[in-house]
């Protein structure tokens, strides 16, 4: 993202280079996809009791919301964008890479916050992390 949007980003990010970064973005999602569901059948199948009680609120409960959006912006939105050849242009590149990234710091997010007992989610939470951007 910082090559696109530098001066010379037309000789930095060629089309073929985010092709490129594309196709690797895509096998990342689909990896991610595959460990997170091989994860959860092992997690709710096996019915390990210290884990499932982690998904229960993550399925069913107040996490639900951020736990779909995660899953849309990390496997659903570069999977339908970057699978077609119109979407290994440069732009769709660059914004699904940023969905992918703010997936990423709310999967995080999801992964520490459930364990606290406060609300899902504060301003105290949004600007420890924003200082640390």
């Amino acid at each position: 993202m910082t090559a696109w949007s530098s001066r010379d980003r037309d000789e930095t990010l060629t089309a073929d280079r985010a092709a490129d970064l594309a196709k690797i973005l895509l096998g990342f999602s689909l990896l991610w996809m595959y460990l997170v569901w091989s994860q959860f059948l092992v997690i709710w199948y096996g019915n390990v009791s210290d884990e499932v009680r982690y998904l229960i609120p993550l399925l069913y409960g107040r996490w639900q919301r951020l736990a779909w959006t995660i899953w849309a912006a990390r496997f659903a939105l570069p999977f339908v964008v970057l699978l077609p050849r119109i979407g290994k242009r440069r732009a769709p590149v660059l914004v699904v890479a940023s969905f992918v990234a703010a997936g990423f710091w709310a999967e995080c997010f999801l992964l520490v916050t459930p364990a606290a007992s406060g609300p899902p989610s504060t301003w105290t939470a949004i600007a420890v992390t924003a200082a640390f951007l």
